[in-house]
Order: C-alpha cells, then sequence, then structure tokens
C-alpha cells in the first residue's frame, strides 16, 4: 500500500468528489492500518495518514447532503 498511495492520492485529487471519496473510503481500512503501523513505529509521518482519514469523512459527510 505505501508504494501506491501517492498515485490513490493523486488519482483522488483529479477525479469529482464524489468518485475521490468512493477511493478513498475504499482504501480507508488499509490507510489506517498504515497509521496505525507508523504510530507503533513511532514515526511522525502518521499525521499525514490522519489528515487522509479526515479528508476521507468530510468528503463523506458532504456526499451525504
Amino acid at each position: 500500500m505505501p508504494d501506491y498511495l501517492p498515485a490513490i492520492l493523486e488519482l483522488a485529487a483529479n477525479v469529482p468528489k464524489d468518485q475521490a471519496e468512493k477511493i478513498l473510503s475504499q482504501t480507508r481500512g488499509k490507510i489506517e492500518l498504515l497509521r496505525d503501523r507508523f504510530i507503533e513505529a513511532k514515526l511522525a509521518q502518521a499525521f499525514l495518514l490522519d489528515v487522509i482519514i479526515s479528508v476521507t469523512e468530510e468528503l463523506k459527510r458532504n456526499n451525504q447532503k
């Protein structure tokens, strides 16, 4: 997943918001797992994955309106 994460984020950034939400929602579980592993390894980059998860939630809320 880490190797593909930049490609997934680039794809999500270049499609309409509803499609971006679907893409990020489908990968959210793996992103959360990666975040947990970053936290276990005490890597500061874990906050970047928090941002991705937060944006996914925001897109989901906006698409439900």
